[in-house]
Order: structure tokens, then sequence, then C-alpha cells
């Protein structure tokens, strides 16, 4: 009964990511690109932030390192073989 309420909360957090659009603003250089890649700790912490939806950053997976701005498909795995999928923004200033 235990795995079933996780299983459901789980499934709580995979559908409240899928409505998020998550924004990072980052400073740029003098060429349009970002000082150094999103990390997962800040994808983690801003989702915290601005969403209140508390993940651990190990759980982020990122195909390519993010190096600019732009919109950018990450997912989450949350356990149980359930992985969120999420947008993210990236804009500069």
């Amino acid at each position: 009964a235990a795995d079933e309420a996780e299983l459901d909360r789980l499934k709580g957090v995979e559908k409240a990511l899928g409505d998020v659009k998550l924004v990072v603003r980052r400073k740029l250089g003098a060429n349009g690109s970002l000082f150094g890649a999103v990390t997962k700790d800040e994808i983690a912490h801003e989702l915290k932030d601005q969403h209140n939806i508390e993940i651990d950053k190990k759980t982020v997976e990122i195909k390519n390192a993010i190096k600019m701005t732009g919109l950018f498909d990450i997912t989450i795995k949350l356990g149980h073989g359930i992985h969120a999928p999420m947008q993210l923004e990236i804009i500069g200033e």
C-alpha cells in the first residue's frame, strides 16, 4: 500500500512538471553565449523557487550541455520508472 501511495505521489509530481515551464535567467557574455553551462543544481533550485516543486538535482537529465539561450526539453527521473519531461527556457540578461 505504501508503494501505491508513493506511485500516486510521483504521478502527481510528473503531471505538475508536465504543466510547468521553467525559466532560468543568466548573464550573457560578449558574444551572446552563457557564462558556463546551466547546471542540474540550478534547475533543481529554480524549480523549487518558481514552482515549489522539490527534486534532487541527481534526477535531472539533460541530453546536451545547455550553453545558450532558448527552449530545451529536459527530463526529471522520479523513480519507479516514471520520467517527467518538461520544458526549460533560458533567457539572457
